[in-house]
């Protein structure tokens, strides 16, 4: 529609027009968006008027430009954790504070592990970035994801449980981007929720394959699903704030060589899975 609003402009208006636009098409079930810049413009060949069509790929310009805005969104999100924590020391004591002071040096570790993951997606517009794959624990995984949004804002009167594997298990990732890719998944799973609600972290293994999930019991419409994984959509009114989900797909995907789905329906509500290799 933005190629045709762009020519109907230059052709009522005789003026010259720019517009972007993004076109997602699938190839063998796999899915690949297009991000288009179309410019129009009236041109006159032997006094006959024309309108001239230009099409430019800017997928680099949209990528760069997503990825600083991931940066900024995760770095917030756990600095607003960090600030959260120690807003509740004053006021806290016996156990409460012993689980703070715990708590304290996993998140203030995962803000410095954000920006190092910046320096790393940096480096992939380059085409020199390559994760920092190390044996991990499954359960650390979940108890660093499900403790990053504790004390922040959007957790306030509700609940994160983790349910970990009964006998734990390694495999082969990126611990940063890994946690930050879970993480955003539970801090979208809070800001679906109302208060008094559960968002649920829980994994499942099979022979070959990690499944990692963050439920909530929000359903999401169905415009909303359809348009999830692309990079500005949001449901928010501030616009820019929908980065989340794309950040997901970008990171597991192409860098943690995983896959990220979800379901939302009446019966089962939202549940947003990762899927990567246990070998």
């Amino acid at each position: 529609m933005c190629a045709v609003k762009a020519i109907v402009n230059t052709i009522d208006n005789k003026v010259s027009a720019i517009e972007e636009c993004r076109i997602t098409r699938k190839n063998n079930d796999v899915e690949e968006s297009l991000d288009l810049r179309v410019h129009t413009s009236v041109i006159t060949i032997e006094g006959t008027p024309f309108t001239l069509f230009t099409i430019k790929d800017i997928a680099d310009e949209k990528r760069r430009f997503a990825l600083e805005r991931i940066f900024f969104h995760d770095i917030l999100n756990t600095a607003g954790a960090l600030d959260g924590l120690i807003s509740l020391l004053p006021d806290s004591e016996g156990t409460d504070l012993v689980e703070i002071e715990d708590t304290l040096p996993k998140v203030s570790s995962q803000l410095i592990s954000e920006i190092l993951a910046q320096r790393q997606l940096l480096s992939a517009e380059s085409g020199a970035l390559v994760p920092e794959i190390k044996t991990l624990s499954l359960n650390i995984i979940l108890n660093a994801a499900g403790v990053l949004y504790t004390g922040h804002d959007v957790a306030k009167e509700k609940r994160i449980s983790v349910t970990l594997l009964e006998k734990d298990i390694e495999f082969q990732s990126d611990k940063t981007l890994l946690v930050r890719s879970v993480g955003n998944l539970i801090k979208n799973a809070l800001e679906a929720s109302k208060p008094g609600e559960e968002v649920k972290l829980s994994a499942e293994v099979s022979e070959k394959e990690i499944y990692i999930h963050v439920w909530n019991y929000s359903v999401m419409p169905e415009n909303v699903q359809l348009q999830m994984f692309q990079r500005s959509f949001s449901t928010k009114a501030s616009k820019g704030r929908g980065i989340g989900t794309y950040s997901v797909k970008l990171l597991v995907e192409q860098y943690l060589k995983g896959k990220i789905t979800f379901v939302s329906n009446e019966e089962q509500r939202t549940i947003f899975t990762i899927t990567l290799n246990r070998i």
